[in-house]
């Protein structure tokens, strides 16, 4: 069975775009753990980052949903 090349390119693309998706979904609670409000607040360089942040007029209270 033969197949055109364009079929057999698009095959080997969208298999690729699907594999990469899939190991892409973090979890939000692993996420949230890793850089959530309270993972920053615990080092010195995410509290710089919550002054950088209200220095810019940003909320800095955000969640993962």
């Amino acid at each position: 069975m033969s197949f055109p090349v364009n079929g057999i390119m698009d095959l080997q693309i969208n298999t690729w775009r699907i594999f990469l998706m899939e190991n892409h979904r973090k979890s939000k609670i692993k996420k949230s753990r890793k850089m959530g409000f309270r993972a920053r607040g615990r080092t010195k360089d995410g509290r710089k980052i919550f002054n950088r942040k209200r220095r810019a007029g940003r909320s800095i209270n955000w969640t993962f949903n």
